[in-house]
């Protein structure tokens, strides 16, 4: 009986321990990000049901890369503004970490969450984003 409670303990913190990971791989944010809800640190949530914008994240080294806002058009393209927001990835004991920097502001958004077809980010003010990956719109 005791070793099974030993065992139950076991299974337990290392189910606790694998959903506490922090991501170790930037490379799967690279691609096109749709925002599925924003939540405040006061508890309020925003849904999005309709994105009229997607973000891109492209990766130019393991450490480096941009982010540009697009505008997904029906014939599969996207409209852009030019902007981009170049980014340096730093990879601590705490996960990853996002530092933006442009000509008017810099901040840094830490990566809670990065899979295949799910990004969660958190900014400096405690705001947690949390993304789905982009899929094109089908007309037919």
């Amino acid at each position: 009986m005791k070793q099974l409670l030993h065992l139950g303990a076991l299974i337990l913190a290392l189910t606790i321990m694998s959903c506490n990971q922090q991501p170790e791989q930037i490379a799967p944010i690279a691609g096109y990000w749709e925002i599925e809800k924003a939540e405040s640190p006061d508890g309020e949530t925003r849904n999005y049901k309709v994105n009229t914008s997607v973000d891109h994240y492209q990766l130019e080294t393991d450490s480096t890369g941009f982010k540009t806002r697009l505008t997904p058009q029906f014939d599969g393209s996207f409209l852009t503004t030019g902007d981009r927001e170049a980014f340096k990835v730093e990879k601590g004991k705490n996960g990853l970490k996002l530092h933006f920097t442009t000509p008017f502001s810099n901040h840094t958004e830490t990566v809670i969450l990065l899979k295949e077809q799910q990004l969660i980010l958190t900014n400096e003010a405690g705001m947690r984003y949390t993304y789905k990956r982009y899929e094109k719109m089908n007309l037919e």
